[in-house]
């Protein structure tokens, strides 16, 4: 997958991120969210409280990283060439 990159901000260096901020900086939608981390292309968020859902930031961070070393991050495992 190679996309745009657009960010909200700077990503903080640790730290939560919120679903808004998250769909936001991706330019993506909820249902394209949820689909993702369900397929393993996506970090899952934690669950920080009762009813407090959260992305963590190192997550994300390497999650960019990957994407723009051109690795393929759905395996998990740090592909390359896909």
């Amino acid at each position: 997958m190679n996309w745009p990159i657009h960010p909200k901000g700077d990503l903080p260096e640790s730290g939560y991120l919120t679903r808004a901020w998250v769909l936001a900086r991706y330019q993506i939608s909820n249902s394209t969210l949820h689909a993702w981390a369900a397929a393993g292309k996506f970090p899952k968020p934690v669950r920080i409280g009762p009813r407090a859902v959260r992305f963590v930031a190192q997550d994300l961070a390497a999650y960019e990283a990957a994407i723009l070393a051109g690795r393929d991050t759905s395996a998990g495992k740090g592909q390359a060439g896909r």
